[in-house]
């Protein structure tokens, strides 16, 4: 494809863009709501707001204005942008819903707002938007999850969307502040801004004061949040220490963990491995494809695509393989415009159809199977029954994790202790 057109310059069809954003708003609704309802059935869905993450979130946003609090270290490793938008739902609707509604809620607006951000970038690239928005809906299995159950990627992904759209356009400061948002949601994207200042500092050559001022500022919001923590928690190490005691994760060779869980992954849930490689593979191509010459003035969407996936295959821990989709599903929006922008300009709908509808298919059966999982196992923990019972309530009810894992800990080394002193007294079955 030759290089981007930028459609500032000839007037939009209004009607048509209005039109596309409609139906596209429509199908994120009803891809959610029937990824829920598909998972749980209709009287499982209220309570599904406070599974996953979503405790961590709801807690956190009941804390709001003044987030987080000393006995509640465990949380501190969870960026409060998405916790801010819950807080803002819940004062908006007092006692129409539960904080459980709320987080769902907020997430299926952000996942309505995520799709729309993603046709206007399409539309800033001169890509063919509503096909392109649609594979963007359909085609990753993770995003009926993400964007289903109580999660911040939506939200994220919609600022870190409406930053490279306000660049494209021109606009420096609504560019950094929304990347500063993105951050303030998502903490990974801050691998955002090197995307940005490689395309203005290397490809554009502005050097100006002026840009490397606002190109700062997401650095010097991130390091505000970290003061505020370790004002407001005595004691506070930092965001990586405080978040090991959810994910011990440390650096490695990139792909190193990834190969070596290969065979344990087989070993698990159907399509699990196939995806989690597939998309791996997926983005390193996309990475790669995108920083051809020809797209020189577009390297920031290979840029973007490889930082994400780099900082996620280069940490150890199966969580990190387990949940790479989700975990690097920032990835996805630039490098599905890298593969459609290869795409020829005009693409027949008959074969994104039908990709769409496969891609639907696999979406609801992967995505219903780890809602459904999750609740299970979440379900069978002491601490979440008070959560589920507490979703009308405003005051936080925080959780010492570290303190439940160390317990859960010492019993599993004495049930192991207790079964082999068993099978040291038990006598030999005579020959």
């Amino acid at each position: 494809m030759s290089e981007t057109v930028v459609r500032e310059d000839r007037p939009e069809p209004t009607a048509a863009v209005r039109r596309e954003s409609w139906i596209l708003a429509a199908a994120s609704l009803a891809l959610s709501l029937a990824t829920s309802l598909f998972a749980l059935g209709p009287s499982g869905v209220a309570e599904l707001g406070v599974y996953f993450d979503g405790h961590f979130y709801i807690e956190i946003a009941r804390s709001f204005p003044l987030p987080y609090a000393p006995e509640g270290r465990d949380y501190l490793g969870q960026a409060p942008g998405f916790s801010a938008l819950l807080y803002l739902v819940r004062v908006a609707t007092p006692s129409a819903l539960d904080w459980a509604g709320v987080a769902l809620v907020a997430t299926w607006l952000s996942a309505v707002a995520c799709v729309l951000a993603f046709h206007r970038l399409c539309l800033a690239l001169d890509v063919e938007a509503l096909p392109a928005s649609l594979t963007f809906l359909f085609l990753n299995p993770v995003w009926a999850l993400v964007s289903s159950a109580a999660h911040p990627e939506p939200l994220a992904m919609t600022f870190a969307l409406l930053c490279f759209t306000a660049h494209l356009r021109g606009s420096l400061p609504w560019s950094v502040i929304w990347l500063s948002l993105a951050l303030w949601t998502r903490f990974p994207a801050v691998l955002l801004g090197g995307a940005l200042a490689f395309d203005l500092l290397w490809v554009r050559r502005d050097w100006r004061v002026r840009t490397i001022g606002w190109l700062a500022l997401p650095l010097v919001v991130f390091a505000l949040h970290n003061f505020y923590l370790l004002w407001r928690v005595p004691g506070f190490t930092g965001i990586w220490d405080v978040h090991q005691v959810h994910w011990v994760a440390e650096w490695t060779w990139p792909f190193h963990e990834l190969l070596r869980q290969w065979e344990r992954m087989g070993e698990s849930a159907l399509f699990q491995r196939p995806i989690v490689y597939g998309t791996a593979v997926f983005y390193l191509a996309t990475s790669l494809w995108g920083l051809r010459p020809a797209e020189r003035s577009q390297w920031w969407l290979a840029i973007w695509t490889a930082a994400i996936l780099l900082l996620h295959v280069s940490l150890t821990g199966e969580p990190g393989v387990n949940s790479f989709t989700r975990l690097a599903v920032l990835a996805w929006p630039p490098a599905l415009l890298i593969a459609w922008r290869a795409l020829p300009r005009r693409v027949p709908w008959a074969p994104v159809g039908a990709l769409c509808a496969a891609g639907l298919c696999l979406s609801l059966y992967v995505s219903a199977h780890q809602i459904r999982a999750a609740v299970y196992v979440q379900g069978l923990t002491l601490w979440m029954k008070p959560k589920v019972a507490e979703l009308s309530k405003d005051e936080p009810r925080w959780i010492d994790f570290k303190e439940i894992r160390d317990l859960d800990r010492v019993r599993t080394e004495r049930r192991r202790k207790l079964e082999s002193m068993r099978k040291s007294v038990t006598p030999a079955p005579a020959p």
